[in-house]
């Protein structure tokens, strides 16, 4: 079993993590989190991520999904170690309505956990992707899209396209005529 003061240095290097990942983001120098506003961005700047430095936008949103990932972990093992006690006191108790009950909180702490843990998971894999992949420059994306249709092949084509509607999702066949 847990004890509370397990329970509170868990905690308290859960929240340790957190301000020192939220501090290196923001006494980061010239590159600072939240770059400035203007409306004029430099030409090397990154439109989608804010800032052209090491330290951009994007990434420091990565650093918090991943804090928050590292909460939400913590969050579950609490609420696995929850389950257990309540599962403990299930075993021991005699009474039907008391049985009912630490079986409904069993049941309910296990639950969280797993919930906790798949968000832990999801927010640290969104939190990876913000930090070690770039946004595509604005020029690049427009240059992008006016290249691909002009590259499209002269005589008709088809694609798939998305069908959805009212209690019907689906792939349609759409041919393109121009």
């Amino acid at each position: 079993m847990m004890t509370h003061f397990d329970r509170m240095a868990r905690n308290a290097g859960t929240a340790a993590l957190t301000v020192a990942l939220l501090l290196s983001v923001f006494i980061s120098g010239s590159g600072a989190a939240f770059a400035d506003t203007s409306p004029v961005l430099a030409a090397d700047q990154d439109i989608e991520s804010g800032s052209s430095g090491p330290i951009t936008v994007r990434r420091s949103m990565g650093l918090a999904f991943l804090a928050g990932s590292a909460l939400l972990a913590v969050q579950g093992f609490d609420l696995k170690d929850e389950a257990d006690e309540f599962y403990d006191s299930y075993k021991l108790a005699t009474d039907q309505v008391e049985i009912e009950k630490f079986y409904q909180r069993t049941t309910n702490r296990d639950v969280k956990s797993q919930v906790s843990w798949a968000l832990a998971a999801a927010f640290g894999i969104t939190g990876l992707r913000l930090i070690f992949t770039g946004g595509e420059p604005a020029a690049t994306a427009q240059h992008s899209t006016l290249t691909s249709s002009a590259t499209r092949p002269a005589g008709p084509s088809m694609s798939l396209v998305p069908a959805v509607t009212p209690r019907v999702v689906g792939l349609r066949l759409q041919r393109h005529f121009y």
